[in-house]
């Protein structure tokens, strides 16, 4: 029986984590091109942190400004079809699925109404919810940074514990590459079991004594910056940043640096989600990537899992589990 009202995390306005509230919502009546989806888990990840806080600011202008259009958290998700309108095609009722959003889609919820435009696919027989919906924010993010790539030889990640970090280790190593990657100290092991080659720690790297011959830098979580890249790439080598950088420069260094004919820099927009997705659910059947999860959370304490998403010290990736 599908209820007639659901928990959802939500909030009003853009802010921290202390703004969100667990509230009952009605359902309203679905469209002929909608999917009602009963929500497994969804993550709380990077992407989430900026809707929720409306930061960096040109967030707001695709969720809304200056007040959020989606007042529900949540920007992926898994779970099961359990109603369809008469113009939803592609799926049926009973379909295991998982998708993603990157504006916004209201998903850390018991219920989510699916238009038939969002990135969604089915989730391999053998692949449970919570793995599933940790294949999608991070991997969609890291395969854009593989497609602008140019299949390297060689590749130096940082950052490899990261939802995303995670993820190209494994995309790049299920393409051939050979991937160098940093971490603390502590989670060295950690990503070894991903597939890295070699790893170092960040906290005593020095990269002025690594070799000079990697062809991709791929600054996973937006700490370090071109010039350090620099250090190790090959002539040709490119630099991608999954962040602006403190002064934007990854607004105009593409520009320059392809200007300047050497070294480049990269900033990929993600734009094909559903290629993306479609993408990791064919590594997840094939067993190309198994996503490194940190913890679950309820949705009674998704402030706490936010607030360990914003602390600095996640590793992979943070589960909101929805099943009552």
């Amino acid at each position: 029986m599908i209820p007639k009202k659901y928990k959802a995390a939500l909030r009003d306005k853009y802010g921290p984590p202390e703004t969100i509230r667990i509230e009952a919502i009605p359902l309203s009546p679905l469209k002929n091109h909608q999917a009602l989806v009963r929500v497994q888990a969804t993550t709380i990840n990077r992407t989430d942190q900026g809707v929720l806080r409306g930061k960096p600011f040109v967030f707001r202008f695709f969720t809304g400004m200056p007040h959020p259009k989606i007042k529900v958290l949540g920007t992926d998700f898994s779970g099961e079809i359990i109603e369809k309108g008469k113009d939803f095609k592609g799926f049926e009722i009973g379909d295991r699925v998982m998708g993603f959003r990157d504006e916004g889609l209201g998903s850390q919820a018991e219920l989510l109404k699916v238009d038939s435009n969002v990135a969604m696919v089915k989730i391999p027989e053998t692949i449970d919810f919570e793995k599933a919906a940790a294949s999608l924010e991070g991997f969609h993010y890291a395969y854009t940074y593989f497609k602008a790539a140019r299949n390297p030889k060689k590749i130096f990640i940082n950052g490899g514990t990261g939802a995303i970090g995670s993820a190209a280790i494994q995309i790049f190593k299920a393409n051939g590459s050979m991937v160098s990657a940093s971490s603390g100290k502590k989670h060295l092991d950690q990503i070894k079991s991903l597939g890295a080659d070699h790893v170092f720690n960040y906290e005593n790297l020095d990269f002025k004594s690594l070799s000079k011959d990697y062809d991709v830098f791929l600054d996973s979580v937006g700490k370090l910056n071109f010039k350090i890249a620099k250090q190790i790439l090959k002539p040709r080598g490119i630099y991608m940043s999954s962040e602006l950088g403190p002064y934007k420069e990854s607004l105009f260094l593409p520009l320059l640096t392809r200007l300047r004919k050497g070294k480049i820099m990269k900033f990929p927009i993600p734009k094909n989600i559903q290629e993306s997705i479609e993408t990791a659910a064919i590594y997840l059947q094939e067993g190309k990537i198994h996503p490194l999860i940190e913890r679950t959370y309820s949705l009674q304490e998704i402030k706490k899992a936010y607030q360990h998403m914003e602390s600095g010290e996640k590793i992979g990736n943070l589960i909101l589990d929805l099943d009552p």
